[in-house]
């Protein structure tokens, strides 16, 4: 496990609250 993969989910997880 990376931890850049880690940080990409936490974005898309963010990106998918604001919506």
């Amino acid at each position: 496990m990376n931890v850049h993969g880690r940080s990409r989910y936490e974005i898309l997880f963010k990106r998918v609250q604001v919506i």
